[in-house]
């Protein structure tokens, strides 16, 4: 959390968007799991209102994005994780579904959740 705490003060974002990596048929995935507890501590200590989406694919699309302007080799292994986080973030722009991270909740199993969003 230490790292991002420079990202979100100057200018303070209104939200903060974390990537839900995708589920096999065990929704309680490691990496979806992990991925829950960060935005659940990231919005505990920051207060702002956070949300997750889901990544499937965001890698593959910035990956075809940044070959299609010409990046390879090494300049494209360097921006594909910017771009896929670009991608991530464009997918709530354009109204995906979210779901509301509450700081209140404790780490459980993962099930199926709903949006509440805005």
């Amino acid at each position: 959390m230490i790292a991002l705490a420079p990202l979100l003060q100057s200018p303070a974002p209104d939200a903060v968007i974390v990537g839900l990596p995708p589920a096999s048929d065990d929704p309680r995935t490691c990496s979806a799991r992990m991925a829950r507890e960060f935005a659940r501590r990231l919005a505990e200590s920051t207060g702002l209102p956070t949300w997750l989406v889901d990544e499937a694919d965001s890698t593959r699309a910035a990956t075809e994005r940044l070959q299609a302007l010409g990046y390879s080799g090494p300049r494209l292994r360097e921006r594909v994780d910017a771009e896929a986080a670009a991608v991530i973030l464009r997918r709530y722009l354009d109204g995906a579904e979210a779901i509301a991270v509450d700081p209140a909740d404790k780490p459980a199993p993962l099930g199926p959740a709903g949006s509440g969003r805005p």
